[in-house]
């Protein structure tokens, strides 16, 4: 059984791309490997020469509630995580959970 991907990019309309959120199950929470992927997606965007609109959903009931508190307590907790979020954030690194 493949993995299900935390964020899902599907092209619709032509030149409109709609990147879904894909964690219908934890009201799309923001977890580490939502949090590495889309900057990811984001890139693969901005090369998208065809892509004029991008649309940010989410799967299921609710468009997302924040951050997954499993991810924050580890966040929290884990020096190493919150150092590398930091960068990601900041740009400076690529985030590698």
């Amino acid at each position: 059984m493949s993995k299900v991907s935390a964020v899902r990019s599907v092209a619709a309309g032509g030149d409109v791309r709609i990147v879904t959120l894909n964690r219908p199950d934890r009201p799309n929470g923001v977890s580490e490997e939502l949090r590495r992927r889309l900057p990811e997606v984001w890139r693969e965007l901005a090369d998208d020469t065809k892509a004029r609109a991008v649309v940010l959903t989410g799967a299921g009931l609710v468009f997302s509630a924040g951050g997954d508190f499993d991810h924050l307590l580890r966040h929290h907790t884990d020096p190493d995580l919150r150092e590398r979020s930091i960068r990601c954030s900041a740009g400076t690194a690529t985030a590698t959970y």
